[in-house]
């Protein structure tokens, strides 16, 4: 079997993504509350768009993919979700009045167009990237925020099963260019959403 997620990662910046100096501030606890707010803010989006990717994956996926997805789902929109809710009335945050960030907005705009694209591995890929980083970075850390440990326990045993069902198909398919520039774009993108907190 082919081992073409290594060859993902081997083809963009995956390494930097996991490892950035914001994720590290947020892990130690040195990051202050407005930017911990402001991460969260933004955060909440890309759960939403999660969803959606996950809707388009059980709609065009084969019965047994499809209750893999749907399963996952389930854990996003109760534990992630609830999670954000919670994050959100502690904090006084209006969910409805936030905004999206130039680079969420980018970030956003680029998984609608791959949404949009029905293409299985292509959205699989684009997935498989962001959901990948957040596993690597924020899993088993042990972080001494209370936030941070919180999150940290949402991607941890479940995140890495799905992560590992996804390898597994990502290895069992065709890989090209497009496949890894899809991965390759979705990793610099997450690197940027990450930075963008730091220019603050």
């Amino acid at each position: 079997m082919p081992d073409n997620s290594m060859e993902l990662i081997g083809n963009s910046r995956f390494k930097e993504a996991v490892n950035t100096e914001f994720a590290r501030l947020l892990i130690e606890n040195h990051c202050p509350e407005n930017l911990l707010k402001k991460y969260f803010i933004q955060d909440y989006f890309f759960v939403l768009e999660d969803i959606k990717v996950l809707n388009k994956l059980i709609d065009i996926s084969n019965d047994n993919y499809a209750e893999k997805f749907r399963r996952f789902k389930h854990i996003v929109e109760n534990d992630e979700i609830k999670f954000f809710t919670d994050f959100f009335v502690k904090n006084n945050i209006n969910s409805k009045n936030i905004e999206l960030s130039t680079c969420t907005k980018e970030y956003i705009n680029f998984m609608d167009e791959v949404i949009n694209s029905n293409d299985f591995v292509l959205i699989l890929s684009m997935l498989l990237a962001g959901e990948w980083i957040y596993l690597e970075t924020f899993s088993n850390r042990n972080s001494q925020n209370d936030y941070i440990n919180t999150w940290e326990k949402l991607h941890s045993e479940d995140l890495r099963i799905f992560v590992n069902f996804m390898i597994d198909i990502i290895n069992n398919e065709n890989i090209n260019d497009k496949i890894i520039n899809v991965f390759k774009n979705t990793v610099e993108l997450e690197i940027k959403f990450f930075c963008q907190f730091l220019k603050n």
